[in-house]
């Protein structure tokens, strides 16, 4: 009885507050782990990231940072980050999805598309063979970084909070922001190679 009006009201001593924190933790299933058990846990998420991941992330950096101002860019790489979109995949493919979730990443990645097609038609200024002018913008820094971080996110979700990542409302969420920042290069690749190439 007196453990039923702690959890319902505010616990009036520290026996009570103690009492109303571990049954807290209970319900979330977080007794189970001792402070020592998540520190080991996160020690070994961090272990296992790959060593390509900090000169990826210099790179895709120093790429959105120059894409925030004026500049000229090779077609070709504009061409190439879409291939972001295999992050993305690889990020999606982590979930273990259900089929449904494909079906809603390839509905939200089509939209990131068109997204990113009428997006270039505001930015891009003229083009050539090799190179196209195109305006500064900060989404190309936010969507790299979206795409870069979103497996960081997931793998120390999927390590201390596994239940979460498995609700439909976090696998929706991040299925959608993921496909949304991906499909968006794709979009303005097609842009940009539907754009009339100047003879200047």
């Amino acid at each position: 009885m007196r453990l039923s009006k702690c959890v319902r009201g505010r616990p009036r001593s520290k026996h009570a507050i103690r009492v109303f924190i571990l049954a807290s933790n209970k319900t979330r299933g977080l007794d189970r782990l001792t402070h020592p058990e998540e520190t080991a846990l996160i020690s070994t998420f961090i272990s296992n990231i790959p060593i390509w991941v900090l000169p990826l992330f210099i790179v895709l950096f120093i790429v959105g940072l120059r894409a925030s101002k004026d500049r000229s860019v090779p077609i070709l790489l504009i061409y190439l980050l879409p291939l972001l979109g295999l992050l993305t995949l690889r990020n999606i493919n982590s979930l273990a999805p259900p089929i449904w979730l494909w079906a809603f990443a390839a509905v939200t990645y089509s939209s990131g598309i068109a997204i990113g097609m009428q997006l270039q038609h505001g930015w891009i200024v003229a083009r050539n063979a090799q190179f196209a002018q195109v305006k500064g913008e900060w989404t190309t820094m936010t969507a790299m970084m979206i795409v870069f971080a979103a497996g960081f996110v997931n793998g120390f979700l999927s390590t201390t909070m596994p239940a979460l990542t498995q609700t439909a409302v976090f696998l929706t969420g991040f299925v959608a922001i993921n496909c949304l920042a991906s499909g968006q290069f794709l979009g303005r690749a097609f842009t940009t190679l539907r754009t009339p190439v100047s003879q200047s």
